[in-house]
C-alpha cells in the first residue's frame, strides 16, 4: 500500500501503481474548490481519484469538496485530534497584559499582516504584548500557546484543518480566527 499525502503524492502514487499493482490510499490535507476545477486539470484530477484504493478526508469540508468525484464508498473522513497532555492550559497565566500570538508560516494568506495591523491600531505596549511564530518546532507550540492569552487565526483562503485552532484553544487561549475553509 502506498499512503500518499496530497494530489501530486497521488499523481505519483496512482502511476505506480499502474506499473506494480500497489493500492493507493490518498489523504487530502487542504481544500481545492475541485467544483471549480476545468480542462486538463480536471482530467488529471478524475484519473488520480479513479485510481486510488481510498480517499481520506479531513472532517465535513473536506467531503464536500471531493463530492461527484470520487465514488463514496472510498470516501473516509477523519478528524484531528490534539494530545492535550501536550497542549494543556498554564496553571496561571500572568495578568499584568494581554498576549497576542500569530503561528503561521510567512504567506501573505494566512494573515499576519492582518494582526500587524490590529497592533498598530492597539499601540499600548503596557496593555498588549504580541508575538509572532513562523517555523516553528513542533516540540517549542506548547509554551507559546500557554504564553498566549489570545490565539488570531485570520487565514484568507479556504485552508483545511487548521491545528493551530485546535492547539491554542486546548492550551486555554480565546481563539480569533477567520471563517474560511474548515
Amino acid at each position: 500500500v502506498i499512503h500518499a499525502q496530497g494530489l501530486l503524492a497521488g499523481f505519483v502514487s496512482v502511476i505506480l501503481k499502474g506499473s506494480f499493482g500497489f493500492k493507493v490510499y490518498l489523504t487530502l490535507l487542504a481544500l481545492y474548490n475541485f467544483k471549480d476545477w476545468k480542462g486538463i486539470k480536471l482530467r488529471v484530477l478524475k484519473y488520480i481519484f479513479d485510481n486510488c484504493d481510498l480517499v481520506f478526508v479531513e472532517g465535513k469540508n473536506g467531503q464536500r469538496d471531493i463530492e461527484g468525484f470520487v465514488d463514496d464508498s472510498k470516501i473516509r473522513r477523519f478528524n484531528h485530534w490534539c494530545d492535550q497532555k501536550v497542549f494543556f492550559p498554564p496553571q496561571n497565566r500572568p495578568k499584568d497584559k494581554t498576549r497576542i500570538l500569530f503561528v503561521g508560516r510567512p504567506l501573505k494568506e494566512k494573515g499576519r499582516h492582518i494582526v500587524e495591523g490590529a497592533e498598530r491600531l492597539l499601540n499600548d505596549k503596557a496593555r498588549y504584548e504580541f508575538r509572532y511564530i513562523e517555523n516553528a518546532k513542533y516540540s517549542e507550540l506548547p509554551a507559546h500557546y500557554r504564553w498566549a492569552d489570545i490565539c488570531c487565526v485570520p487565514s484568507l483562503y479556504d485552508e483545511g484543518f487548521s491545528r493551530v485552532v485546535i492547539e491554542s484553544a486546548s492550551s486555554g487561549c480565546l481563539v480569533i480566527t477567520s471563517d474560511r475553509g474548515s
